[in-house]
């Protein structure tokens, strides 16, 4: 699928597939991929590659484009995933029960079909317990294409259990968890402090401005990679988190000091799965911990809800490690 008309004709089989496939998340589906191709696709060129049987049943798909950059001074054609690093990981999509076999080596064969639209192909941050993954190498080793591996994000998260006190006091010493629930009381006891939870589509718009004010005011607004530094950043976050509340899949936590947002987690959920995808705070407001306290809250408030995994997604970044159980590597 190379065209806008053919890739909006999958948005019924590809949000079918991502919900009733191996691989369910709201970033694999359609919805996402199309918010995203609209915003950063740019001068890329689609290469979506659809696996389906003679009845026309869609197997697997593969969220792909063709993009341009130099490597070492070369203009390099690369295939890769409609992805940067807002994404927390990628995948091809396959449906349940399906020979994984069959759909990877057609996946591969369609790809050296076109061997000479591109030079090198980057399939970033595909989740290392993919089952398909020992499929892919045997389909590419099989065309003779020379295949590397290197090591991805490394993404910290921990399964949900219904004590959070006992969570809480397997994660941090004696010391830490006194100091955390000090800056917890110091904050909540503040006459003009409130927690705000924004998921309804008739709120997610206030929601999503408080977050872009508390992203901008943090260390992103100082190098640039705010939620809202741009446009196509901007344009994306209001798309898909429109096109995603509709269907329940987005939490926006806001802490406020008086009419001030001072931190936000920007969250995803799909069944018993949490995917937290931002987390920023004020840096005015350093001293307060704004951003520990407000993530203290909202796993306190997760812990009573059916939530079987809460996933940091994105980078391992050492506050993500402190409160995570494991690692999921790519």
């Amino acid at each position: 699928v190379r065209e806008q008309t053919g890739f909006r004709q999958l948005e019924k089989p590809w949000n079918e597939l991502n919900s009733a496939g191996r691989f369910r998340a709201p970033f694999y589906s359609w919805t996402w991929h199309d918010a995203w191709w609209r915003h950063f696709g740019g001068d890329a060129d689609l290469f979506v590659i659809v696996a389906e049987d003679a009845a026309g049943t869609i197997h697997g798909i593969a969220p792909l484009m063709i993009a341009r950059r130099r490597v070492r001074g070369l203009r390099v054609r690369e295939v890769r995933f409609l992805e940067n690093a807002i994404g927390p990981r990628n995948s091809v999509l396959l449906r349940q029960r399906v020979p994984e076999c069959e759909v990877l080596h057609v996946i591969v064969d369609c790809l050296a079909r076109c061997r000479q639209e591109w030079d090198i192909a980057t399939l970033a941050n595909i989740d290392q317990q993919a089952s398909y993954l020992v499929h892919l190498r045997s389909s590419v080793q099989r065309l003779g294409l020379y295949l590397r591996e290197n090591t991805g994000r490394r993404s910290p998260y921990f399964r949900v259990a219904d004590d959070f006190s006992a969570y809480f006091a397997s994660r941090f010493g004696r010391k830490h968890r006194y100091n955390i629930r000090r800056n917890v009381k110091r904050l909540s006891t503040r006459r003009d402090y409130r927690l705000l939870e924004f998921t309804e589509p008739h709120s997610i718009d206030h929601g999503l401005e408080l977050a872009f004010r508390v992203s901008q005011a943090s260390w992103k607004g100082q190098v640039g990679t705010h939620m809202s530094a741009s446009e196509a950043r901007r344009g994306f976050y209001q798309q898909v988190t429109r096109e995603l509340a509709r269907l329940g899949q987005v939490r926006i936590w806001v802490a406020m000091l008086g009419d001030t947002p001072i931190a936000v987690e920007y969250q995803l959920t799909d069944g018993d799965t949490v995917y937290l995808l931002v987390s920023d705070f004020d840096q005015k407001h350093h001293s307060l911990s704004p951003g520990t306290a407000l993530l203290y809250q909202s796993l306190e408030k997760l812990h009573e809800e059916p939530v079987r995994c809460f996933d940091f997604s994105g980078e391992s970044y050492d506050y993500k490690k402190r409160w995570a159980t494991d690692i999921r590597c790519h």
